[in-house]
């Protein structure tokens, strides 16, 4: 197949990085795969693409701040391309660059081309600037849980066998039990009960929910502390949020750390917390958190409530409901020998299930499935 794959940011986070690994294992499958991303600002993805050897897709705006002249241009240099048979296969992660590709489609023959869409969040699928284009001509949706899967079917009448459920992955080489400089840095002896939460801050990934439970779980298990990891607008936020919760004196802030220090901290947590859905679907925060090793406290939806096994490997609850969360949060820190089981437990799940290798065979599946299946045009319907 001679695949483009489209994902309308200038940034290499959450749904670029999952394009991009895919886009590598698609590569060493023995496809061509070319990269298009926003060409309008700048921003790490393009550093990140050379990195990898892929080629780039040049002279595509693909920005998801829309204007009619350059989005016209994208459609008629894609469907040109399309053409002239430089590709078989374009593979979307955005609306935006969605309907471009459902644009430049439109009219020609289809039994050469498939449509891909990856939807890591329910809220990227949306009519967006052209609300006349239906998703009718797309061949395949991928998902990261069944959750995914309902809410396409219900919320935009996709039909199940157009969806396939492709989970997140995690290298569990990196991330792997083991001892941690985290605590010493933060001052935390290596006796304490900690949760952690590593997390962008901002209004949407419920820091503050998560400082209400911990106040709560604080009054059972009063030697507890809270590790912060991330940077972002919300910070000062948070840092209020626990000052009235009475807890500020029990929450260390430990700034941005990617790589190896990312893995570091990890290893310093008996739990990691997960309560809101990020850029990426997968969750690969907490896939991260169950290969070194943590209980995990996640929220009840999508992808999390699909890799943690209540009881088993951490503790699901409603983010919204901090008297549970709380109680459930104080359960987790208040045994560390049971924490630490759970968390052996959340390791051998992500080795069972969660590995690149298992990711890259579900991907494959995908395309072999949108070749196999008679090719989607918009007059089929949705």
């Amino acid at each position: 197949m001679k695949i483009l794959s489209l994902c309308a940011t200038p940034e290499y986070t959450g749904p670029a990085e999952l394009m991009l690994e895919d886009a590598v294992s698609l590569r060493a499958a023995g496809h061509e795969v070319t990269v298009g991303f926003d060409g309008r600002r700048e921003g790490t993805m393009r550093s990140f693409v050379e990195a990898a050897g892929l080629p780039i897709q040049e002279g595509l705006d693909l920005c998801r701040i829309g204007r009619p002249l350059p989005i016209a241009r994208d459609v008629l240099a894609l469907r040109r391309w399309l053409r002239e048979g430089r590709y078989d296969t374009v593979h979307v992660r955005f609306s935006h660059d969605h309907h471009v590709a459902l644009l430049a489609m439109a009219g020609l023959e289809r039994r050469s081309l498939r449509l891909v869409r990856s939807c890591e969040l329910l809220e990227n699928v949306a009519p967006g600037w052209h609300r006349t284009v239906p998703f009718a001509g797309t061949d395949r949706f991928v998902v990261p849980s069944g959750d995914h899967a309902e809410g396409l079917i219900r919320n935009h009448g996709v039909s199940s066998d157009r969806i396939d459920v492709v989970r997140g992955r995690v290298d569990a080489a990196r991330y792997a039990p083991g001892p941690s400089g985290l605590r010493a840095e933060l001052g935390i002896t290596e006796e304490a009960p900690v949760v952690g939460i590593v997390s962008r801050m901002k209004p949407d990934r419920r820091h503050p929910d998560l400082v209400a439970a911990f106040a709560r779980a604080l009054a059972s298990v009063p030697s507890a502390w809270l590790v912060v990891v991330g940077r972002g607008e919300g910070e000062p936020l948070v840092r209020a949020a626990a000052e009235r919760a009475g807890v500020g004196h029990r929450v260390r802030f430990a700034g941005y750390r990617t790589g190896d220090e990312l893995a570091d901290a990890y290893r310093g947590f008996d739990v990691k917390a997960w309560l809101a859905s990020g850029n990426d679907g997968t969750c690969r925060a907490v896939l991260e958190a169950m290969a070194s090793g943590c209980a995990v406290l996640g929220g009840r939806f999508g992808a999390v409530a699909e890799s943690v096994v209540d009881g088993v490997t951490g503790r699901l609850c409603d983010p919204g409901d901090h008297e549970a969360t709380g109680a459930a949060l104080a359960w987790l820190l208040a045994d560390r020998a049971r924490a630490a089981s759970l968390g052996e437990a959340g390791r051998h799940r992500v080795l069972a299930h969660y590995t690149p290798e298992r990711r890259a065979a579900d991907v494959l599946a995908v395309y072999e499935r949108a070749w196999t299946d008679p090719a989607r045009a918009p007059s089929h319907g949705l």
